[in-house]
């Protein structure tokens, strides 16, 4: 896939992925509830692992992208905070798993595409 698509599907991913939590577990702020990181986290990481397999150049673009535009309805449906700027730290240490887990897939991509090339 081109990567010009994959930047708003990434982007777009994150900002989904915010909303739907707050709204499913009633939060203002997704992380604030325990779902975000047993269970939403770990999924976060599964769709980048597929962004990783799908768009294999350069995949740390995925999950950074992701993880960082969740900023975006953060600032929109938060009131605003002095600790903001440890929300940027937050989200960028956040984006680590799905930066490894994007690394992977694209991994796991060049793996298939060799063993297709060797049959």
């Amino acid at each position: 896939m081109k990567d010009i698509f994959m930047y708003p599907i990434s982007i777009a991913t994150g900002m989904i992925y915010w909303i739907v939590l707050c709204k499913i577990t009633g939060q203002t702020e997704a992380w604030d509830s325990t779902y975000y990181y047993t269970i939403g986290l770990p999924l976060f990481m599964l769709i980048n692992l597929f962004f990783g397999y799908i768009a294999p150049h350069n995949p740390w673009k995925w999950g950074f992208l992701s993880t960082i535009s969740q900023l975006i309805p953060l600032t929109l449906i938060s009131k605003p905070s002095p600790y903001w700027p440890v929300g940027i730290i937050t989200f960028a240490v956040l984006s680590i798993p799905t930066i490894f887990t994007a690394i992977l897939g694209s991994k796991l991509h060049k793996k298939i595409s060799e063993a297709k090339n060797t049959k």
